[in-house]
């Protein structure tokens, strides 16, 4: 429980026009499971995963990718998005059906303890509820990851230094785990919001922990 809870890394990057659903590459890379994956997409939609033909992904995004889907929704003032994702950390299964739905105003608690009036949107895959996220005036102030926890944070270096001293205490008992990241992650569980990128740009992904620890 606490801080003692396992620490589950993964680098996810993808690469975009400024619409993820037109992405061109992606990299998956999770040290604690020994699990890496990298695809490409071509202008046609063609798609290699793997160096192997994934034809079936050719209108999907990465799962990864659905805070981006998210900021685009936002940004569309849109009610409802759908959408196909595929799995990145497994990507031999196939791709499933994804909604994002908004479901009205409510109070939700923050990092600090602090309580808002929010607006709900929740995540649908394969017609099973998911990850929800809380925005006020269009800006996302938290996220639940099916059990694990994200939070809007303005202090970077705290959110840094966190990080740190969880992946060095990582290190002792995993020689993967020796370097402190290089980067910084889009989100963060008790972290940083996942933020959208420029055109053109690389988006990172995901460090957190399990769902016990925030």
């Amino acid at each position: 429980m606490g801080e003692d809870a396992p620490l589950y890394l993964v680098d996810h990057v993808v690469g975009h026009d400024g619409d993820v659903r037109r992405w061109r590459r992606f990299t998956y890379d999770s040290p604690s499971s020994e699990s890496q994956h990298s695809g490409t997409r071509d202008a046609d939609g063609t798609v290699h995963v793997d160096d192997t033909p994934a034809p079936a992904f050719s209108d999907a995004v990465g799962a990864y990718g659905e805070h981006l889907i998210l900021t685009q929704m936002l940004g569309d003032k849109a009610d409802t998005v759908s959408y196909l994702q595929f799995d990145g950390s497994e990507p031999e299964g196939d791709p499933q059906t994804a909604q994002m739905h908004r479901r009205g105003i409510e109070a939700t608690e923050l990092s600090n303890g602090s309580t808002v009036d929010a607006e709900r949107i929740q995540l649908v895959v394969a017609g099973r509820s998911t990850n929800a996220h809380w925005c006020v005036d269009g800006v996302v102030v938290k996220s639940d990851w099916c059990g694990a926890q994200s939070f809007l944070v303005d202090d970077l270096d705290a959110l840094c230094a966190r990080l740190t001293r969880r992946w060095q205490r990582g290190s002792a008992s995993s020689p993967r785990n020796r370097d402190t990241p290089s980067k910084t992650s889009d989100h963060f569980c008790s972290g940083s919001q996942p933020v959208s990128q420029p055109a053109g740009s690389i988006t990172s992904g995901a460090c957190c922990t399990d769902p016990r620890w925030r």
